[in-house]
């Protein structure tokens, strides 16, 4: 239930995020009427490439590091761990926070209003560019239409269920006069020998 909640509160928040972008934009566009368009459409884009050129790098060099989640599904598949990191990598979408760091600026910061201009076409071109065509990247990152089917935790939970049935298997040994506990601790033993 709280975890619902959350994510509603959340989906409310950033809906109030884009409905302030659309409040603030027509204010911003008025401030900046002297300079050229074409050169706050040029900064916006190579701002926004850059921003996404630097997600790239840094997803691929830390994914390159001892015990990141890469390493351990390329040891399984070289080809489709390089195809998570990618899709991993196009996923840097921007929002709320890009934006609330843009707005933190004092009013009487110098090009504010150019830096929330281009903040909005980042914004812009992460959320609609690479957010629509996200989809996509995620099929094509899949290996034979199979996807990866456990994360961390799972990995995790799996291998601490698997540590208990094992304890349970060598503690019947042990206490063999204790075989119905036993029976309601784990897989009963008839049913692990026919596994």
């Amino acid at each position: 239930l709280w975890l619902t909640t959350w994510k509603m509160v959340g989906f409310v928040l950033n809906g109030f995020v884009f409905v302030l972008i659309g409040l603030e934009l027509p204010a911003i566009l008025d401030a900046l009427g002297g300079q050229s368009a074409t050169a706050i459409l040029g900064l916006g884009a190579l701002i926004a490439v850059v921003v996404i050129v630097a997600r790239f790098a840094w997803v691929f060099a830390s994914s390159l590091l001892p015990g990141s989640p890469r390493q351990e599904v390329a040891r399984r598949d070289p080809v489709f761990a390089r195809r998570l990191t990618f899709v991993v990598s196009w996923a840097g979408l921007r929002g709320a926070v890009s934006l609330a760091a843009a707005l933190a600026l004092p009013a009487d910061f110098p090009e504010r209003n150019l830096i929330l201009l281009v903040t909005f076409a980042v914004i812009l071109v992460t959320l609609v560019g690479q957010g629509l065509t996200l989809p996509a990247v995620v099929r094509r990152a899949t290996r034979d239409g199979i996807e990866l089917e456990r994360d961390e935790a799972t990995l995790a939970r799996t291998a601490a269920y698997q540590a208990g049935l094992e304890e349970i298997a060598r503690a019947r040994t042990v206490w063999t006069t204790h075989q119905p506990l036993m029976d309601r601790l784990g897989v009963p033993a008839t049913v692990r020998a026919s596994l």
